[in-house]
């Protein structure tokens, strides 16, 4: 486990970070000097280092979770046309990757992975949505984790995606998220769809699967009456978030469609949802691509951040002041307000496909990465870092993205040459891979075409890196960035595994309440949801990583389970990983 590093080498690590990385980027200002925000800490790439950067990818989605049940982070990547891969934690700062899921080695376009518990066996599973960006259509695939084999310390996965139904229709698949929408106890499956496909005379609708809970699932999209909203000028839905807007205890269901109107599903309690967009929150922006859920001031109330994909086509759309993010702050009673131009998220040149929120820095406030998609365009991926005024009561974001603005480390061998930085950001997440109290930042990157064996003649070969072992590389097969966080731990922090037992395993839809003061003074309310899915076709892991920065004290954490059970525990030790288990009357420290 890496030492946390003291203040003075954080900030000169920083400082040599940024200036390795540039002044600039094109098309925008000077990014701002350190802050106190970030001013003891700096993200370092490790990927080469630690063996993730085995070789290079168009990689897609990732899905982040513990799939052997020791104890660290691994993670799981979907890619275009090869096979995909699962990075075991071996704890060390390494990963070990394997390629052995069955029926996993090629897909035309494998652009969505999210993990979930779905049949409440204490084993993570994994969905795999394939067809996207035009591609034929093609199944989906569900992965059982069947438990770990003894021998090789590995997940065990039976392909269940004929068996469970969920790979019965042929589909263009964008986005897949879990949520208990009916507060049953098993989460349900939403996957999003391209829409019109090459091919295919009819549009994709989106498709709700119900989990019987007896591993098979259930289509019951025209039941609860969330399809989709197609037209000709649409390019379809390519996520979705569920999440308790209104505090009502049950899921809503945000969709973003790119090109269209986006649609907010609440939740009617009876198994149908109720399109609200229009009469809650406007239905633009127009280009809406990803999103992602979580409480960005605190105020007990889910806030929404929503990504537009391409400001070139919205342009041409006559669609004003379009933005990389928008966010929306939940305002209770029915109301979200637009704050994007209040908050500062307006200085992005990006044409952004990634796209995660975290808390890096323990400040408890909600950060935001986007992983561009163009750098033809001169663009480069984004990170701004949320700062909250006490006095004013007032959010606002600072553009921090010269922490990551920096070509991947390489190899001296030319086993893998790289392509040109900056690079195209696809799959993110934000984790603790190395359990040491901060979140590291992990991105997968990569255009539209893969290596290529040396047997197929490719025009897409770097001029004068020819092939390299089994292996033509081309020009948009990039590397990946996993970032490891040097510093953030200085700032104290608490880290909840929320275990479910009457409700689903990985407690998704939970909801926690932290309590937490400085001093004895200063006392302060945290809000966190776990969620089964999150940004660009991708999922954080279901650990609640609250930030406290100088508090030294938590009052009370108070937990509101989905099949509404709320237990509230007193006096936890800070800068701890702790268990709640449904139902148990204390947490356990781990």
């Amino acid at each position: 486990m890496r030492k946390a590093q003291k203040p003075i080498v954080a900030l000169i690590t920083f400082v040599l970070t940024a200036w390795l990385a540039g002044e600039n980027r094109a098309g925008r200002s000077p990014r701002p000097a350190p802050s106190q925000a970030v001013g003891h800490m700096a993200l370092v790439d490790i990927a080469l280092k630690a063996g993730v950067q085995d070789r290079l990818r168009s990689e897609r989605g990732v899905a982040a979770a513990d799939f052997n049940n020791d104890g660290y982070l691994d993670f799981f990547l979907s890619n275009f046309g090869e096979a995909n891969v699962l990075f075991y934690n071996n704890g060390d700062g390494t990963f070990t990757p394997d390629y052995s899921l069955p029926n996993a080695q090629i897909h035309n376009m494998s652009l969505v992975a999210s993990a979930a518990d779905y049949n409440n066996d204490g084993y993570v599973d994994i969905f795999v949505g394939n067809g996207g960006f035009g591609t034929p259509p093609e199944k989906s695939r569900l992965y059982r984790n069947d438990g770990i084999d003894p021998k090789t310390g590995r997940a065990t996965f039976t392909d269940v995606s004929d068996f469970s139904g969920i790979g019965g229709p042929l589909t263009a698949t964008m986005g897949g998220v879990w949520g208990d929408y009916d507060n049953d106890g098993f989460v349900d499956l939403y996957i999003s769809n391209r829409g019109f496909v090459p091919g295919v005379p009819f549009p994709m609708r989106n498709i709700l699967f119900r989990n019987r809970g007896d591993g098979t699932f259930e289509d019951v999209t025209a039941k609860a009456g969330v399809g989709g909203n197609w037209t000709l000028s649409s390019y379809g839905f390519h996520s979705a978030s569920w999440a308790d807007f209104d505090n009502d205890g049950w899921l809503d269901l945000y969709v973003p469609n790119y090109g269209g109107d986006n649609l907010l599903y609440h939740n009617n309690h009876d198994g149908t949802f109720t399109n609200i967009a229009d009469s809650l929150i406007s239905s633009k922006p127009y280009g809406a691509f990803a999103s992602a859920v979580g409480d960005f001031n605190n105020d007990g109330w889910l806030d929404l951040a929503v990504t537009e994909y391409s400001r070139a086509t919205l342009a041409t759309r006559q669609v004003p002041d379009a933005q990389a993010v928008r966010l929306f702050l939940n305002r209770g009673q029915g109301r979200f307000e637009d704050v994007t131009f209040a908050v500062g998220l307006t200085n992005s040149t990006s044409t952004p496909m990634g796209f995660q929120i975290g808390e890096f820095n323990n400040d408890g406030y909600l950060d935001i990465l986007l992983g561009n998609w163009g750098p033809p365009g001169g663009q480069k991926s984004d990170l701004y870092v949320s700062v909250f005024d006490p006095q004013s009561g007032q959010l606002h974001f600072e553009d921090q993205s010269n922490m990551i603005d920096y070509p991947a480390p390489e190899e001296l061998s030319p086993k893998l040459p790289y392509p040109s930085y900056p690079y195209r950001g696809h799959g993110t997440f934000f984790g603790d891979v190395d359990n040491d109290g901060d979140l590291d930042l992990f991105m997968g990157n990569g255009g539209p075409f893969s290596v290529r064996p040396d047997t197929e003649p490719s025009p897409w070969c770097r001029t004068g890196a020819g092939c390299c072992g089994s292996f033509c590389v081309g020009p948009n097969v990039e590397p990946k960035r996993l970032y490891r966080n040097d510093g953030g731990n200085l700032k104290n922090w608490l880290s909840i595994k929320l275990v479910g037992t009457a409700s689903n395993r990985d407690a998704i839809g939970a909801r926690v309440k932290v309590t937490s003061s400085s001093g004895g003074s200063n006392t302060r309310n945290q809000y966190k949801v776990v969620q089964g899915g999150s940004g660009f076709n991708s999922n954080n892991p279901f650990d609640v990583h609250v930030g406290l920065w100088d508090d030294d004290t938590v009052q009370t954490i108070e937990v509101k389970w989905p099949r509404g059970l709320t237990q509230t525990f007193n006096n936890i030790r800070i800068n701890q990983r702790i268990i709640i288990t449904e139902g148990d009357r204390s947490p356990k420290y781990r």
